[in-house]
């Protein structure tokens, strides 16, 4: 029996060793699509291409809407896998993922679109 629990534990410590808490995610702040002046969008308080990483998995995207990621899970060095709840103002909330890659502290990779940091 003991050996079992000791396999047990284990497992479950490299289970948990992949996952990373919303606290953990190496960036905080707002990002613009540069092909689609997403920072002059942010600025000009309107919709557009740019997103918001705030504290607790929560991400604000295009002025319309955001996500609040329960499951933020760590894939490589710079790369997490993200799942929780997300929103638009004209639509209902929806489970959906998101991929966050993260390629220096200036420049991530969110869902797939290529955003810099907004100055």
């Amino acid at each position: 029996m003991a050996v079992k629990l000791t396999s047990l534990s284990a497992m479950m410590a490299a289970a948990v060793a992949g996952m990373a808490s919303a606290a953990e995610l190496p960036v905080r702040g707002e990002f613009g699509d540069p092909t689609q002046q997403g920072c002059r969008w942010l600025k000009e308080g309107t919709e557009g291409a740019y997103v918001g990483f705030n504290r607790g998995g929560r991400t604000g995207e295009a002025g319309e809407g955001g996500c609040h990621f329960s499951r933020i899970e760590r894939v490589s060095a710079n790369e997490y896998r993200m799942s929780g709840t997300c929103f638009s103002i004209d639509g209902p909330k929806r489970r959906a993922s998101r991929t966050l890659k993260v390629v220096s502290n200036d420049e991530v990779v969110y869902g797939g679109t290529r955003y810099l940091r907004c100055r």
